[in-house]
């Protein structure tokens, strides 16, 4: 089974009232290959029970809930399902890629859209995979430039196949799970702003606006709209060592807003896009450095002597803030690392989420060089 459907098997997410044909969904599995006395029924916290297997096979009614994606534990399986009033059939294999679960009723099931749903995203990326695979082959036949802008080019190419998808689902399923799944990957993959996806979550169904998940996306939306370009940076003070809070307390103000342009790398020494960065900063710094730049570390959900020995290890040579863990993180919207704002002289900020040759290009634009 994909990666995306465990996943998603993890998160409580809604669906909508919809066609709902009883008040109780008949839930049947079998083992295919499969040695286990027993799995485990989760339903967020409606229910979570475990059955006995008999013979092969176990069964159990649950209630109707098209709040949220249920789940089987079948050894260190997650299998998910949609509890949606039809009779729904569990194939547990050893083979995780032929475990699923579908409906007696296709036409109506939220549970089997839901599957069709996972099934073409995965084919996606399949293409995609195999896509970029025969670029890959075909390196020796270009130079580094070329190949790069081939890579580019596909790369493009599917991102607006992958969002055209996403916001078509997102279009027909207002109302349902299938909406809310697009909605999270137009956030953090496709790069729509705070704004538009604030706007996108304003046209939900009233009941999938009054979910958990939902309001959570809503809260982190707002910081991204406090913290947007063009907005005044927000301070934040952390104490590096709780040990001795007196000397080790330091605020983003101490850097930020004294007429400088400053640019902030969110960052944790665990995360491998953070550290494939730092050659990018290092040059960056090494160019820029002076009376009208800096630049500032702020380690995030890191412990401060994993951030010290990475830090060491990989030269960073500028101002740090360590052990800043979810403080700017939930201020700024931050959702994944790196995380790069440029932030102006007088504490604007300018720019957000820099990566690659951007970042010295758009140092280069503000500094006049």
């Amino acid at each position: 089974m994909k990666k995306i459907i465990v996943i998603l098997a993890a998160a409580a997410v809604l669906l909508s009232c919809q066609q709902k044909s009883k008040d109780s969904t008949t839930l049947k599995g079998s083992l295919k290959g499969l040695d286990l006395s027993e799995v485990e029924v989760m339903l967020g916290d409606v229910m979570d029970t475990v059955l006995t297997v008999t013979g092969g096979a176990f069964s159990v009614d649950l209630p109707v809930d098209l709040t949220r994606l249920g789940v089987i534990m079948a050894g260190s399986q997650q299998v998910p399902f949609v509890s949606d009033g039809t009779v729904l059939s569990a194939v547990l294999s050893s083979d995780p890629t032929e475990s699923a679960v579908k409906s007696a009723s296709p036409e109506t099931s939220v549970n089997d859209k839901f599957y069709a749903y996972v099934n073409e995203e995965n084919a996606f990326w399949e293409r995609y995979e195999a896509e970029m695979a025969r670029v890959s082959q075909s390196a020796s036949s270009f130079s580094a430039s070329e190949q790069a802008e081939r890579e580019q080019e596909l790369n493009d190419k599917a991102t607006a196949e992958y969002r055209s998808m996403m916001l078509k689902t997102l279009d027909e399923n207002k109302d349902n799970v299938l909406g809310l799944i697009p909605l999270q990957s137009l956030q953090s993959s496709l790069g729509l702003g705070p704004a538009q996806v604030d706007s996108i979550i304003n046209t939900l169904s009233e009941s999938l606006q009054q979910t958990g998940t939902v309001k959570e996306l809503k809260e982190g939306l707002k910081s991204k709209l406090s913290t947007a370009e063009g907005s005044k940076f927000i301070d934040f003070t952390i104490v590096q060592d709780p040990s001795n809070p007196g000397k080790s307390t330091v605020k983003l103000s101490d850097y930020v807003g004294k007429g400088k342009y400053i640019l902030v790398d969110f960052w944790a020494s665990w995360c491998g896009p953070c550290r494939a960065e730092m050659p990018n900063l290092k040059d960056t710094y090494a160019r820029f450095h002076g009376k009208s730049f800096d630049m500032l570390s702020v380690a995030v959900w890191d412990e401060p002597a994993d951030t010290k020995k990475a830090a060491a290890e990989l030269g960073i040579s500028w101002n740090q803030i360590i052990n800043a863990q979810k403080i700017p993180t939930d201020l700024y919207g931050i959702d994944g690392i790196p995380h790069i704002i440029l932030f102006g002289p007088d504490g604007t900020i300018l720019k957000r989420d820099l990566r690659g040759k951007e970042i010295p290009q758009t140092i280069a634009k503000y500094l006049g060089k």
